[in-house]
């Protein structure tokens, strides 16, 4: 399932696409090549310490971007670990609708909160469901 969600990302060329305004000033709050860019009240706060590994070490945004799309990948993976207990058919149902939904090949990669919040939506569903 992480394969056939990263896979896409990979494919459509989303690790050499260009870094957004937005994208900098998560990147630039724990930069080591960079001052860090004004940082308003009604930004994320946990993504930049989600890309400190990467842009501490590197300014590369493909490092980056492999980076998001493999953390991306597992989060997808380890918020479809909550379904073990259902059946497989169900769980390979909502794996498809959620993995390869039509903006998936785009949200992997963005240093940008949409990522991590669709990640956590499969096991929010698991557990309003009954049984």
């Amino acid at each position: 399932m992480s394969i056939g969600y990263g896979l896409p990302q990979l494919l459509m060329g989303s690790p050499w696409v260009g870094i957004g305004w937005d994208e900098a000033v998560y990147a630039s709050q724990y930069a080591a090549h960079a001052p860090p860019a004004p940082f308003s009240a009604p930004r994320a706060r946990g993504v930049p310490l989600l890309v400190a590994p990467v842009v501490a070490v590197t300014d590369s945004v493909p490092v980056l971007r492999l980076y998001l799309i493999a953390l991306s990948s597992l989060g997808l993976c380890a918020a479809f670990a909550v379904w073990r207990g259902c059946p497989p058919a169900s769980v390979g149902r909502w794996s498809a609708v959620t993995g390869w939904w039509w903006c998936t090949p785009t949200c992997g990669r963005p240093a940008a909160p949409p990522p991590g919040a669709r990640s956590t939506c499969p096991a929010a569903g698991r557990h309003a469901l009954p049984g």
